[in-house]
């Protein structure tokens, strides 16, 4: 089993926190954010100090250019962090001894969980302590409040146990890989924990600190989501898990043996669910119920398809008569324990805004606590030219929005509903592709931002369409040639295969969906182009949607009919291709494409044919996003590619021609402005000035 975390693994466990409504989760939200529960706007603006750093020198890399200073010349510039806050990864409130009620919060920046931040309610005292190890860019997705106090998540492969009365990390050892994503304490005071992607198991004794790896209960051909995990009074461990097709598992920690309780006909696309009930048996379901997975609801009475589950045994009992689950400090992946004791609660607890918000129970606000912490700022997740003579971009965790003045090296930044995956700018539109639910906006940055009546103020963010499951996390977003349409592609809904098309109609706000099946059956849409005479030019990706099952052998490039929808023309232009990652329209018509990640070819729509190739392994990686933008257009039709380590640019049927090595990793684009190509390395937006750039 793989126990290293590549970028797009990272992104697809990050991203994937946002599909439990996390940011309305945070503290007890049951629908749309009231303004005591969501973070509040963090509208700043003030000017941003460039930060030069050291530039390691590896052999070989003598000539890497520095960081410069003055942003008017020459070579590459640090416009400093973009979004400076970290976000949470669960959130309890825990007793510490002698000295009150106390809020844990790991926080996650662009480099990973690498802190853990604990506030003392009375004193008002924060301390932020480190993650003892290499997080290896990762973060937790379940964390376990134990009866003894103790503090317990997975990832990176490794287990770790936070004292809150000694404040700091009094276990750190290798567990199963991945990461947990449920942790629960059985009957005997043993840690459980059920691993992403291969399902595997562990247990943990805090009394002879011994960690076991089971190894996987059970196996698929795709990721497995182990959600759900719970133990009977007989010692029986049980994991639902999901998305290409529900199961749940028995397992006997006796025999080391486990057995499954769905057969195939009662397997289901998307997440199987279980608890714990204290009559000491664990009952599950096929499906689980949204409002319990996302808002963490009480089981229903009078709900349908369960099974009682003890001993290994499952017995089917259809309709659930008098659930009584038994609390167990969470565990799941959205662990947030608010109650302090003595009649307080904890109402809000805002990274951005550096505030703790303590209510008492009846809702009423008591107090509010500040503090303060390091990061290394968010991951920015793409970068545009924005209205104005700004540079437009988004951030992940928190989920940010961010423009930059060149003029006045100042900031402003909003924290957003959902991850914005696309941007697009239309004369004085962006328009923005967001995760989940494959969500289309219309922003108007030039307008003031009213976080309190964000979807109801002037229209500053306008919704404007929500794709069905076929389209869930977005890739590409482009506007027809007439100005007409807005175009969302992507990936489908967790476990599917087969992504479509969104098409909203910029006049009379209407939408039309397309599932795969009207595009290319199997694939989904990774990128988009507007050809020269206003057909619309596709690339697929034979993946399937996160945690689902491929079934294309080969990606497709493809020509539509933006009016008709109907398809024109498509073809496996280069044989075994998987993924058509990027696609820009040249002066010429020509398009310049970018397939698998390390194949740079040329494309003549007006013959449908493959002008040339060029293998870009040589250059190194080119820098990917989920919203690629690694092709850039100049204002003078001068196209360039990033990479991680530097910038080539585009030499037509002729090729790749390396341009300038970067200072700095280039892990996302881009856009050009006013001669300057920018682009993020992690938190940071930098800049880079084209040779002959007016």
């Amino acid at each position: 089993m793989e126990r290293s975390v590549s970028k797009y693994r990272l992104f697809m466990r990050l991203s994937l926190y946002v599909t439990t409504g996390i940011l309305f989760l945070m503290m007890g939200c049951q629908g749309a954010a009231p303004t005591d529960t969501l973070a509040k706007d963090t509208r700043e603006e003030h000017p941003v100090t460039p930060v030069v750093k050291p530039i390691v020198r590896a052999e070989g890399l003598a000539q890497t250019p520095e960081v410069q200073d003055d942003e008017s010349g020459p070579g590459f510039h640090d416009h400093g962090i973009a979004v400076p806050s970290s976000a949470l990864r669960g959130a309890v409130a825990v007793r510490d001894q002698g000295k009150g009620p106390c809020v844990l919060a790991f926080l996650l920046d662009h480099t990973g969980c690498s802190s853990l931040l604990h506030i003392n309610t009375l004193s008002g005292e924060s301390v932020q302590v480190p993650i003892p190890g290499e997080t290896g860019g990762d973060s937790p997705f379940a964390s376990l409040l134990s009866r003894k106090n103790r503090l317990y998540t997975c990832y990176n492969s490794r287990l770790f146990e936070y004292d809150p009365v000694s404040r700091s990390f009094t276990f750190s050892a290798q567990a199963s890989p991945g990461t947990a994503m449920s942790l629960v304490e059985d009957d005997h005071g043993l840690i459980w924990a059920a691993t992403y992607p291969g399902c595997y198991l562990f247990s943990f004794n805090p009394e002879t600190r011994i960690l076991t790896d089971y190894g996987p209960v059970h196996t698929e051909d795709w990721a497995q989501y182990p959600y759900y995990i719970a133990t009977d009074h007989s010692g029986w461990v049980y994991v639902a898990l999901g998305y290409t097709r529900s199961q749940i598992v028995a397992f006997n920690p006796a025999t080391r043996s486990s057995r499954t309780v769905l057969t195939d006909s009662e397997r289901q696309t998307g997440m199987a669910y279980l608890y714990r009930d204290r009559d000491g048996k664990v009952y599950g379901r096929a499906l689980e119920d949204r409002h319990i997975a996302i808002y963490g609801r009480t089981p229903e009475a009078g709900s349908s398809g369960w099974y009682e589950l003890y001993k290994g045994e499952h017995r089917k009992i259809g309709t659930l008569v008098k659930p009584d689950p038994l609390g167990a400090g969470s565990g799941r992946r959205d662990c947030y324990i608010r109650d302090l004791g003595e009649g307080m609660s904890v109402k809000n607890l805002d990274p951005e805004t550096r505030s703790l918000t303590l209510g008492n129970k009846a809702g009423e606000y008591v107090k509010t606590i500040r503090f303060s912490y390091q990061t290394e700022g968010a991951y920015i997740l793409s970068v545009a030219a924005a209205p104005g003579g700004r540079i437009a971009g988004s951030s992940f965790f928190p989920h940010c929005a961010f423009l930059y003045d060149p003029e006045t090296g100042s900031y402003i930044r909003h924290v957003t509903p959902y991850q914005w995956n696309t941007l697009y700018r239309q004369e004085s539109h962006v328009y923005v592709g967001a995760y989940p639910k494959g969500l289309l906006f219309d922003w108007v940055p030039g307008r003031e931002w009213n976080a309190e009546a964000l979807f109801t103020g002037p229209g500053v963010l306008r919704p404007c369409a929500a794709a069905d499951t076929s389209l869930n996390r977005p890739h590409d977003l482009v506007v027809d040639q007439k100005g007409q349409n807005v175009i969302l592609a992507g990936t489908p809904e967790y476990g599917m295969t087969g992504g479509g098309l969104l098409f909203w109609n910029i006049g009379n706000n209407t939408a039309e969906q397309l599932d795969d099946a009207r595009v290319i059956p199997h694939q989904s849409v990774r990128s988009l182009s507007v050809l020269k005479d206003g057909m619309l030019l596709g690339g697929t990706t034979s993946a399937a949607g996160t945690g689902g099952l491929k079934l294309a052998d080969e990606a497709t490039l493809f020509i539509m009919d933006t009016d008709s929808r109907k398809m024109v023309w498509h073809a496996a232009l280069i044989p075994g291709v998987q993924d058509y990652w990027d696609l820009a329209v040249a002066n010429d018509g020509l398009v310049y494409g970018l397939a698998d990640g390390s194949v740079f070819f040329v494309f003549n729509p007006a013959t449908r044919s493959l002008v040339t190739t060029d293998d870009t392994k040589r250059f190194g990686k080119v820098s990917w996003q989920q919203g690629q933008r690694a092709f850039v257009t100049a204002d003078d039709g001068r196209c360039f590619l990033l990479f991680t380590d530097g910038i080539a640019q585009v030499d037509g049927v002729k090729g790749l021609k390396w341009l300038e090595k970067s200072p700095v990793p280039i892990t996302s684009g881009g856009d050009c402005l006013n001669g300057r190509i920018y682009f993020a390395s992690g938190s940071h937006l930098y800049s880079y000035r084209v040779s002959g750039a007016p």
